[in-house]
């Protein structure tokens, strides 16, 4: 597997920046060596974040089905050329044993984001049918619809 590089700066609105949070220092579980560092992200780098990924959502071409579909593709795409990098990103930060790195860590994530493009522009809808109320008749239906944005906080 080739040497990983670990980046040290955060992606937020389109640029990358120095992180103006707390040092995080990410360890070999295995033999306990600090061999990544960097800042993270302070509250207002991470307001700033969800506030530019909240306004690319809704953007009009976000509300494509197609494009996300093409868009969860093409990361898929990456991550499968990349996953020899990104398998030994996770054999350093989390002793992943290489044998699951194919059918789980990497692969894995490849095949979830395959079937979520697939799923982006399949029409979902179900009609539950008229709700039997004797004043207010209606009807109802469940409708899948992207949600929008999502922030991840690691430890």
């Amino acid at each position: 597997m080739p040497a990983a590089s670990y980046p040290d700066r955060l992606f937020i609105n389109g640029r990358m920046e120095p992180g103006r949070g707390l040092l995080i220092e990410v360890e070999n579980p295995t033999t306990g060596a600090v061999f990544a560092a960097f800042a993270g992200a302070d509250a207002g780098q991470l307001e700033a974040a969800v506030a530019a990924a909240s306004a690319a959502f809704m953007r009009p071409e976000w509300q494509v089905a197609g494009t996300r579909a093409t868009l969860l593709t093409r990361l898929a795409d990456l991550m499968a050329r990349d996953a020899d990098y990104l398998g030994q990103l996770l054999i350093d930060e989390v002793g992943t044993p290489r044998a699951l790195l194919a059918p789980l860590q990497v692969g894995g994530a490849v095949q979830i984001l395959r079937y979520y493009a697939g799923l982006a522009t399949r029409d979902l809808t179900r009609a539950l049918g008229p709700d039997g109320h004797p004043l207010i008749p209606s009807e109802s239906e469940i409708r899948y619809l992207p949600a929008g944005v999502a922030g991840i906080i690691t430890a």
